[in-house]
């Protein structure tokens, strides 16, 4: 099921959309609920081309053999279309960084943005996966980074990953900000995953 999570309007007038895409078990019942979430960033390609395949193979499973899918999915692919589209990492309205604006203190367009994406993943999932890239300077070793406070719930799920670091670390006050530290406090457990670099995809990778 395709769905607009929310829709606004640039000081140009043009119209954006952000979409997710669900899946549920027929039966109705659910034996889990977990999202995929990527493009926080316009220049991370890594996240936004594997929830691509991932809807893709979903979407052909579901129409081959219904009852396979047992869980409920929520995959939000890009959830920042507009950096996306202009291939930049910030938000173009002001050179924000979307994945800083997940505290709810202020009332900007990008913190209400940020807030319903946030709303909407912690009414519908139990456990996420937020996928980020290098920037355009650097290629990440395919990692989970996990803050200190949340590592003996989350390193059982890091170590399903398959990738080849998974780094507990420190907590800083800018974590405080972002989707996945936010995530983890409102009881979703979610892991970050770091893979490849800006604005470029690696086959080995994805």
């Amino acid at each position: 099921m395709n769905e607009v999570l929310l829709s606004y309007k640039t000081p140009l007038g043009h119209s954006v959309q952000i979409e997710k895409k669900s899946y549920r078990p027929v039966s109705g019942k659910t034996k889990g609920r977990l999202a995929f979430i990527s493009g926080l960033h316009g220049d991370e390609l890594e996240g936004v081309a594997l929830c691509g395949r991932l809807i893709s193979y979903l979407s052909t499973l579901q129409e081959e053999n219904p009852e396979a899918i047992l869980g409920q999915i929520e995959i939000y692919p890009v959830v920042n279309p507009q950096s996306l589209g202009s291939s930049q990492r910030l938000w173009p309205m002001g050179s924000l960084d979307m994945n800083r604006q997940f505290s709810g203190n202020d009332k900007s367009l990008l913190s209400g943005i940020s807030k319903t994406i946030l709303d909407d993943i912690v009414k519908n999932s139990e456990v996420a996966v937020d996928i980020h890239a290098g920037n355009l300077f650097l290629k990440e070793l395919p990692q989970v980074r996990i803050i200190e406070k949340f590592d003996k719930k989350l390193i059982p799920l890091a170590s399903e990953c398959n990738v080849d670091l998974i780094w507990v670390h420190p907590i800083a006050d800018f974590f405080k900000l972002t989707l996945g530290f936010n995530l983890n406090k409102a009881k979703v457990r979610t892991i970050v995953i770091e893979a490849g670099i800006g604005a470029r995809l690696d086959k080995a990778i994805g």
